[in-house]
């Protein structure tokens, strides 16, 4: 369990810093801060995206199987992730 508990404290800190600049993008209405807002964002949703598969990877190593909608979960944050690395980013999406 310890294992998982670094991940999960890995977790916890990255979805308080999501928060705050969640709730600043709710409120900002300068285009330009905004995707600035949405880039950081979407980097703290790819280091989740890395916890959260060393989390899964894990639990599939102890021999746990995961119900479909934590794969879904799980193929969510992925295309989050990429879309902060720039891979299938679509122009003016």
């Amino acid at each position: 369990m310890k294992h998982i508990n670094i991940f999960q404290d890995l977790l916890d800190d990255s979805y308080s810093q999501w928060e705050k600049l969640y709730r600043q993008r709710r409120k900002e209405t300068n285009p330009t801060k905004i995707e600035k807002l949405d880039q950081k964002i979407r980097g703290i949703v790819a280091d989740m995206q890395e916890s959260l598969d060393r989390i899964f990877s894990f639990l599939g190593s102890a021999g746990l199987h995961l119900d479909d909608h934590y794969l879904e979960f799980r193929h969510v944050i992925k295309q989050e992730s990429q879309k902060a690395e720039g891979v299938g980013i679509i122009p003016g999406k």
